[in-house]
């Protein structure tokens, strides 16, 4: 079985003969081209000159993956409320969720999970109330020494109380990092990274969201390098990144005594920022959003 064959039907000499060298032949009064097929290769049709494939322009709906290139498993910290197994509740509560990465750091701390309206295209999640301080922590070094990393985030962002509500927090060491309301009711959004400040473009910003920050040190001062967050895929700020986040205490859906409301979905850091699309694709994919 080869697949489906169709066959070509025109007036006698229509079709024109095709030589045994693999050369193309166009069809007279047509922009098709023929060329003949080794025994056992599947029949084509091959596209006019300056054409592409219509193939390698298919979408998700098609059945072709736009993910490649990207691989989770090789992450570097990898938390994922939809991997049920993985999380541990005290009284009814989320206590911790394990890091899907050998030797990875866990996340604790409080929110709801088993929720039927909080699931996400079927797959679960953790509700976070701000009114409760539900948030999530984990302590260590998160981000690689090195500098250059990639974080996505699937995140619900929900009831904001206080322009510090946070999404992402770390502090602790001599560079630290967050992501803010930069609003006192809605979600605006501002990213810092020691020190050096950009506000998002375009707020603001409810409901379900792929979040990244992609960190790029290797043109590191005198010239240096930049840290960029997209949300959706779209990039919303830049900032100057001059030194790597070496922040010890880690705190999601919480800055200081200020708290994020929301859900939390899935969060992955890889080594590499030019993973930003493939990654984005991959969590878009799985969690329904429009890749």
């Amino acid at each position: 079985m080869v697949g489906e064959v169709y066959v070509l039907s025109a007036p006698a000499g229509a079709i024109p003969d095709v030589p045994n060298d693999g050369a193309l032949v166009q069809i007279p009064g047509t922009d098709m081209y023929l060329r003949r097929v080794t025994p056992g290769e599947l029949p084509s049709i091959a596209p006019p000159a300056g054409l592409h494939d219509l193939f390698a322009m298919r979408r998700i709906a098609d059945g072709v993956s736009r993910t490649a290139g990207f691989d989770p498993a090789a992450a570097l910290q990898w938390h994922d409320a939809s991997d049920v197994p993985t999380i541990s509740h005290v009284g009814g509560a989320v206590s911790a969720i394990a890091n899907k990465i050998s030797g990875g750091l866990a996340l604790t701390g409080s929110g709801t999970t088993g929720v039927g309206a909080s699931n996400v295209n079927g797959l679960n999640t953790i509700v976070m109330d701000r009114a409760q301080s539900n948030s999530l922590e984990t302590s260590g070094a998160l981000l690689p020494a090195a500098g250059n990393w990639l974080w996505t985030l699937v995140v619900g962002i929900g009831a904001v109380g206080h322009i510090n509500s946070g999404l992402v927090y770390g502090t602790g060491g001599d560079v630290g990092l967050y992501i803010t309301a930069n609003h006192a009711s809605q979600f605006n959004g501002k990213f810092n990274i020691g020190g050096v400040a950009g506000a998002f473009a375009n707020p603001p910003y409810a409901g379900l969201h792929v979040v990244q920050i992609a960190a790029d040190l290797t043109g590191a001062a005198p010239d240096p390098g930049t840290a960029k967050v997209f949300v959706d895929n779209v990039e919303v700020t830049t900032i100057s990144y001059e030194a790597a986040v070496n922040a010890v205490t880690w705190s999601l859906f919480r800055y200081g005594s200020q708290y994020l409301g929301g859900q939390f979905c899935e969060s992955i850091i890889s080594a590499d920022p030019a993973e930003q699309v493939a990654a984005h694709d991959f969590v878009a994919t799985k969690w329904g959003l429009a890749a």
